[in-house]
């Protein structure tokens, strides 16, 4: 289930790539982080109200591929922003925006699933 959300931002980082230099680097990071506190942090944690075992398995699905889109634009964005204010250190800034996102796959969106699967189950 936690492939989607890479497949989904593979794909969008493409679209993103090409939409973002005509939106501008800033309001993609704004939308993005808007739209994953909106699916990671709102809409992911009323699946804990869902009965049926399908409906729920689907809302995954459809909310870990909406937070892979999200993902992809607060990622293509923040790395485009920081980037241009600190050109000369590329490398320092690529490693800690990738140590930085794989930090919060590891500890933020497992908790968050885990404790919607918690409230399932009980």
């Amino acid at each position: 289930m936690f492939g989607i959300a890479n497949m989904s931002a593979a794909i969008f980082a493409v679209i993103f790539a090409i939409v973002g230099g005509r939106v501008g680097a800033k309001a993609m990071l704004v939308g993005g982080n808007f739209a994953q506190f909106l699916v990671g942090g709102l809409l992911f944690g009323t699946l804990a109200y869902v009965d049926d075992g399908t409906l729920f398995l689907a809302l995954s699905y459809i909310l870990r591929f909406l937070f892979g889109a999200a993902d992809a634009a607060v990622f293509g964005s923040s790395l485009a922003l920081l980037i241009r204010l600190f050109s000369d250190r590329f490398a320092t800034i690529f490693s800690l925006i990738e140590t930085s996102f794989g930090f919060g796959y590891a500890i933020g969106e497992n908790k968050l699933f885990l404790m919607s699967y918690i409230q399932v189950l009980k």
